[in-house]
């Protein structure tokens, strides 16, 4: 069966883990036993122990407390004495039930009965003595005392063995946890012994059965890397992936060992066939050369014939174009020299008319300026109006003011007559702020009209001199139109013989542009042969150079072959 690295390398941390599981499952239980141990002191052996000095305490309370009552005289006290009894009694037989339930063996529980007895004796006792007591009979109560306490010196002995007994249960829990832990720390430290044992025995393991053959196949991979395939067979027969790794390894160097020897015959018959290649290469390349030298000559030559017929067909094609720019100028000079001509006419009866129409705006502006200084006359007549109503305003004021004056001179008579005296004033007052705004608005009409027919005489001398203007104007139209009736019929004998003209030069330019396509058509073929040539002698050329690298590559191909030893 074959067992793989990964499965010994699991069983032998199968092995650690389980360990750890044995060595931590001991620790845990013992801690449990020590844990219970101590319980057990803590919840049963110190609480009994308590409980027992309790009611140890609570007895010899009671009994003191007895001699107090048999020697108290006061009733009230002894109340009081006996309700602190009672409560001990209660207490006491309390703490007898809490023992009763951490008994654990069959002498304490004997023990134990022995104590309820001697109890049940000494509180009967009690009972009594605190009842003669309280009746004053102190003999019978003495001897009581003297019963009780012997009742209770019984009580004592059971008190000290059961204390004894708890204080050796006690010292046996806390020999227990001891021991336990002696034992459990024992264990422990034989179990991490032996753990250690075990992993160093599973490391040594590991060592050689995987370093030890890892060592081995990466000294011969480093060998092989080096260039040196003479190395020998690693001879391995494991089963597990380090004997599938060497094998592997060892494939390897022999499949490298056939691949390194095929390409060493490969490469030097691309080195033989490549310098082969670059002489046949040169050879063509020199070839497309002299082929492409013979057509390029010619192609110049068809070139230069070209050119002169392209130039000459340009040339009649600028002269036809600049006979057929004259014949169209001619006959849009024609049409615009007709369009002057009408214009002209139309613009000499314009300025007639205008002639008129400015004598008429003459004339009128003259009959304008006669009516704005009629109007500055008849606004002076108004001023001098105007300052006469001022007056009356004035005077009428000073009336008023006298009239106020006597009325309130007269008293209580005067009184209507100062009321219209009043009125008047206010009248008077009204009258003298309208006359003043009517005066200020002749004032500004006044001015308003001189600068009126100011500029009426200047709008009269401007119109007087654009007249004239029209008048010189109409007679330079007169002129202007029979130049151009003149100009018009030479025009049209310049186009008929520009139209000739650009007839003939079309014929000639249309003969040079078919001369000239023919020998474009020729030049191009010879273009065409020269541009595949040298496409031949650059392809000519990029084989020679790669048969040169093509040579050089197989000869640093050989050299790096040689490198490896077979």
């Amino acid at each position: 069966m074959r067992i793989t690295v990964g499965k010994k390398m699991w069983i032998g941390f199968g092995v650690v883990l389980l360990l750890l599981f044995v060595l931590g499952y001991f620790s845990v239980s013992r801690m449990e036993y020590m844990k219970e141990r101590v319980d057990a002191i803590t919840e049963s052996w110190l609480p009994a122990v308590e409980t027992l000095n309790e009611m140890n305490y609570e007895a010899e309370h009671i009994l003191t407390m007895t001699y107090r009552h048999k020697d108290e005289q006061d009733k009230v006290k002894m109340d009081t004495i006996e309700l602190g009894i009672t409560q001990l009694y209660n207490g006491f037989e309390k703490n007898l039930k809490v023992y009763d339930e951490t008994l654990s063996t069959a002498e304490e529980h004997q023990i134990f009965v022995q104590l309820q007895s001697a109890w049940h004796s000494f509180k009967e006792v009690n009972l009594l003595t605190l009842n003669k007591s309280r009746n004053s009979e102190i003999d019978e109560a003495a001897e009581l005392l003297a019963d009780g306490q012997v009742k209770f010196n019984s009580m004592q002995v059971n008190f000290n063995k059961l204390k004894l007994l708890n204080r050796e249960g006690a010292i046996a829990a806390a020999n227990e946890v001891e021991n336990a832990n002696r034992s459990g720390t024992i264990m422990i430290y034989s179990t991490m012994a032996a753990s250690l044992l075990v992993v160093l025995a599973i490391i040594i393991i590991f060592h050689y059965q995987i370093v030890v053959v890892l060592r081995r196949v990466t000294a011969h991979i480093v060998q092989v890397a080096s260039g040196d395939l003479t190395v020998k067979p690693l001879l391995n027969r494991r089963k597990d992936e380090l004997g599938v790794l060497s094998k592997a390894a060892e494939d390897m160097v022999v499949s490298l060992r056939l691949a390194i020897k095929d390409t060493a015959d490969t490469s030097s018959r691309v080195a033989t066939m490549s310098e082969e290649l670059s002489v046949g290469a040169n050879s063509a390349a020199m070839t497309s050369l002299q082929v492409a030298t013979s057509i390029q000559e010619v192609s110049n030559r068809s070139e230069e014939q070209l050119a002169g017929m392209e130039e000459g067909s340009i040339s009649m094609e600028t002269i036809a174009l600049g006979i057929e720019r004259v014949a169209a100028a001619s006959a849009s000079v024609s049409e615009k020299t007709q369009s002057t001509s009408r214009h002209a006419e139309q613009g000499n009866a314009s300025i007639i008319d205008l002639v008129g129409k400015m004598g008429v705006i003459q004339a009128s502006l003259t009959d304008l300026e006669k009516l704005m200084k009629n109007l500055s006359a008849r606004s002076e007549q108004i001023g001098e109006i105007v300052t006469l109503i001022t007056g009356v305003a004035n005077q009428t004021n000073l009336i008023a003011l006298n009239a106020s004056i006597e009325a309130a001179r007269a008293g209580e008579s005067g009184r209507g007559f100062g009321v219209v005296a009043n009125e008047v004033k206010g009248l008077a007052s009204e009258s003298g702020i309208s006359a003043k705004r009517i005066s200020d608005l002749i004032r500004v009409t006044q001015l308003e009209t001189c600068q009126a027919v100011d500029a009426m005489n200047s709008v009269t001398e401007e119109v007087a001199s654009g007249k004239a203007a029209a008048e010189e104007t109409r007679n330079m139209f007169s002129a202007i139109l029979t130049e151009i009736r003149t100009i018009n019929n030479e025009i049209m004998g310049v186009s008929v013989t520009s139209d000739q003209m650009a007839a003939s030069t079309e014929q000639v330019s249309a003969t040079l542009l078919l001369t000239a396509s023919n020998a474009r058509l020729a030049n191009e073929n010879a273009k065409s042969v020269v541009q595949a040539s040298e496409l031949q002698a650059a392809s000519m050329e990029e084989i020679s150079e790669s048969t040169s690298q093509l040579s050089k590559l197989a000869d640093d191909l050989q050299q790096t072959i040689s490198s490896f030893r077979l």
